[in-house]
């Protein structure tokens, strides 16, 4: 990851060990990348407050396998923030994200 990170080659790791692990490596980064910019709708970081944007990335982190994005998309449900209340679906991804952990 440190080789990437700082964008040297890694040709000197097998090709298919290489290509698996920058394909590894863009998956991670782009859902922990999603699910920061969940947060930064939420509060309102630099952009104006957006719930329905927060709950769009939530739950695009949430399908990557996100378990902080299944935490915070239940509480959206379960609070009612950006969405109608619906405690059904709150237990619904509650129970997805411990099912990841």
């Amino acid at each position: 990851m440190y080789l990437y990170m700082q964008h040297q080659s890694v040709s000197n790791l097998p090709p298919t060990l290489s290509a698996n692990f920058v394909k590894w490596f863009d998956a991670v980064f782009l859902r922990d990348a999603v699910a920061k910019l969940c947060c930064v709708y939420v509060a309102g970081h630099g952009v104006r407050r957006d719930y329905k944007m927060a709950l769009k990335y939530f739950t695009l982190a949430s399908q990557s396998g996100h378990v902080l994005a299944f935490y915070n998309l239940a509480q959206m449900h379960a609070t009612g923030t950006g969405v109608l209340r619906n405690c059904h679906t709150a237990t619904e991804v509650f129970t997805r994200s411990h099912l990841l952990v």
